[in-house]
């Protein structure tokens, strides 16, 4: 089962790179997380960041929080929006009960090193939400953050 947070808007163009295949929320096409070098209508790029996660048996409640917390600590890095770099990074992590990260490493590179490190950085000794007792002890988690340039 995967979920995807922040996915981008349907009438979002993204130039073509080499991606891993998207998959649709179970709940349907969601707004991405929108960082815009201008407001809305300048004609400016617009930076999108979308992320999946991939992992069987969570919980909802679990899910919803960690939502949350990406809602709260995904960025853009602003180098690269300006340099045009996008791609997606797929990044593998365990979750232990109390919400520390552990683990983590590199699965997949962008191409581009700032947004390796970005996404990289976001979970480097985080503390995501507290695991429920129904989901285990441990969450080995399999992520893929989508960095996206819409013109």
């Amino acid at each position: 089962m995967a979920f995807s947070f922040g996915a981008p808007h349907p009438s979002a163009h993204a130039p073509p790179h080499p991606a891993v295949p998207s998959r649709a929320s179970p709940g349907g096409p969601n707004r991405g997380i929108d960082l815009s070098f201008a407001p809305n209508g300048s004609g400016a790029d617009r930076l999108s960041i979308a992320g999946l996660l991939d992992h069987d048996g969570v919980g909802t409640d679990w899910t919803n929080a960690f939502s949350a917390w990406l809602a709260r600590h995904t960025y853009y890095p602003s180098d690269a929006g300006m340099l045009g770099e996008h791609g997606d990074v797929v990044v593998e992590f365990v979750v232990e009960a109390d919400g520390a990260v552990r683990s983590l490493h590199l699965v997949t590179s962008s191409g581009h090193p700032l947004l390796d490190t970005a996404t990289l950085a976001m979970f480097r000794d985080a503390r995501l939400p507290p695991l429920n007792p129904a989901d285990g002890a441990r969450l080995p988690i399999h992520f893929t953050m989508h960095y996206i340039i819409r013109r």
